[in-house]
């Protein structure tokens, strides 16, 4: 099932999540090998995400223990949001992966098509 995004067009939903994926890898270089293949847990955890806020936000797992997520700024804090995400994993057993959380302006992002980061968090 493919996520519904609340951006303009199609282009330019691929034009954010390959600015995301440049910007991610910029912060973390993988072997040419380790391509993620993300559990069903992973994949549960972002539709969660996604639909507990009605749209209001997009989640990509970078890595196995990297999440991203684009927010609507004006309908979050986005410090408290990170906070709430990590209590959320931690409560569906994400506990030993020490996930890291980052939260970007999903408006930026659509809008501009730049990486504007709100928040970080690590969960332990």
């Amino acid at each position: 099932m493919r996520s519904t995004f609340l951006w303009k067009s199609e282009s330019a939903t691929y034009s954010a999540l390959i600015t995301m994926a440049l910007f991610i890898s910029t912060l973390v270089i993988l072997p040419a090998n380790a391509g993620p293949n993300f559990s069903n847990g992973h994949k549960k955890i972002e539709r969660a995400l996604e639909r507990a806020q009605n749209g209001n936000v997009d989640a990509i797992w970078t890595q196995h223990n990297g999440l991203v997520i684009a927010i609507e700024k004006d309908h979050f804090n986005a410090k408290n949001y990170a906070k709430s995400v990590c209590e959320f994993l931690l409560a569906n057993g994400f506990a030993e992966g020490k996930t890291k959380i980052v939260i970007a302006d999903k408006d930026v992002l659509t809008s501009q098509n730049q990486w504007s980061q709100l928040a970080e968090r690590d969960c332990k």
